[in-house]
C-alpha cells in the first residue's frame, strides 16, 4: 500500500516538475521574443502564467481540467493556499492567450505589446517559477 503511494507521489512530483520547466521555457521565449517586438511574447507570459498555476493546483490534488481563464484556475485554489494571492494578479494575463496572436474581424493586426513590459512581467513570472520549484520540489531553477 505504501509502495503505491509512494508511486503517485513520484509521478505528481515528475508532473510537477515538467510543468515548471515548461513554465520556464514560456518566461524564455517571451524574453526572446520581446527583445525583437515580436507579437507571440505576450502569449507565451499567459503560458507560463497557466502552467505555474495548474502545479499549484496539482499540488493539491485539483485536476486544472481544459479551462484557460487565469482566475477561473486560481479560484479552484483553496483559501487557505498562501499562493492564492500571489497567483491571482496573474489574471491579467488572461487575454494574452489571443489578443496578440489574431487579427481583428475587420482584418487589422493588433499592435504589438510594449516589449519592456513583457520582458518585465516575463521575468517576474520567472521568479515566481522558481520559488515554486523551490517549494513544490525542493529545486532552484532549472538547470
Amino acid at each position: 500500500m505504501s509502495g503505491e503511494r509512494r508511486s503517485a507521489a513520484e509521478r505528481k512530483k515528475e508532473r510537477l516538475k515538467a510543468l515548471l520547466y515548461l513554465a520556464e521555457q514560456d518566461t524564455e521565449a517571451a524574453k526572446l521574443l520581446a527583445a525583437h517586438d515580436n507579437h507571440y511574447a505576450a502569449y507565451h507570459c499567459q503560458q507560463a502564467a497557466e502552467k505555474l498555476i495548474r502545479a499549484w493546483l496539482i499540488q493539491h490534488d485539483i485536476e486544472p481540467g481544459l479551462d484557460h481563464h487565469l482566475d477561473v484556475l486560481v479560484g479552484n485554489l483553496p483559501d487557505a493556499e498562501p499562493w492564492k494571492a500571489k497567483l491571482t494578479p496573474l489574471h491579467k494575463y488572461t487575454p494574452y492567450a489571443t489578443t496578440y496572436r489574431y487579427a481583428t474581424s475587420g482584418g487589422r493586426v493588433p499592435a504589438s505589446p510594449d516589449a519592456a513590459g513583457v520582458a518585465a512581467d516575463a521575468a517576474h513570472i520567472s521568479e515566481l517559477i522558481a520559488d515554486a520549484r523551490e517549494q513544490l520540489i525542493g529545486q532552484g531553477r532549472a538547470s
